[in-house]
């Protein structure tokens, strides 16, 4: 698979990523890391781990699911983290020539889902 993300990231991107804290870039990975990550989504789901959580309850018309560290289970997500051009991507809006892999989460919310997500904050990150 491609490791480079297939699109640019300007510096108008890395000023807005510095300014707002987020950035919407459009057409960084290829179709395959996608297909890729779908597919290691779904075996994370398919699964359970010490952090697994199904966060919606049965009559719940959507689904809620969390997991922490399922890198550690999911050797694929663990590859998508360490391959894919996400850590490139990261390096670039940071101004960085690295980026190191610390922590990994996954969240899949359906809509129409009631269950709401828990207040939380990703400042220590």
């Amino acid at each position: 698979m491609h490791s480079n993300p297939l699109a640019t990231i300007t510096p108008q991107d890395v000023d807005t990523f510095e300014r707002d804290g987020a950035v919407c870039l459009r057409g960084m990975f290829a179709e395959e890391w996608l297909d890729y990550l779908a597919g290691a989504i779904d075996e994370a789901m398919s699964g359970s781990g010490p952090y697994t959580k199904t966060q919606s309850s049965s009559d719940d018309p959507g689904f809620y699911f969390s997991d922490y560290w399922a890198s550690h289970r999911v050797e694929r997500l663990k590859y998508f983290a360490l391959n894919s051009p996400a850590a490139e991507i990261a390096a670039r809006l940071v101004r960085s020539a690295r980026a190191n892999f610390f922590f990994d989460a996954v969240w899949v919310k359906e809509p129409r889902t009631r269950q709401r997500s828990g207040w939380h904050q990703d400042q220590p990150y």
